[in-house]
């Protein structure tokens, strides 16, 4: 999920995040979802606890990918 930089801030990440997870327990039964974020990405990282994720996997990753 990535949000145009105007757009950012007013809960419109928070908005989708939510939309998007309502719609994967409603349409697909998903009991559980598992999200991906880069490390270094603070601000997604905060949004995520924020909303009672938890951290239970981080990767070590080498090179520019």
């Amino acid at each position: 999920m990535v949000l145009r930089p105007e757009w950012r801030g007013g809960g419109r990440g928070r908005a989708v995040l939510q939309a998007a997870v309502t719609r994967a327990d409603r349409v697909h039964n998903a009991g559980r979802v598992w999200l991906r974020v880069k490390p270094q990405n603070a601000r997604e990282r905060k949004l995520f606890l924020s909303e009672g994720y938890v951290e239970d996997h981080v990767e070590k990753t080498f090179g520019t990918a």
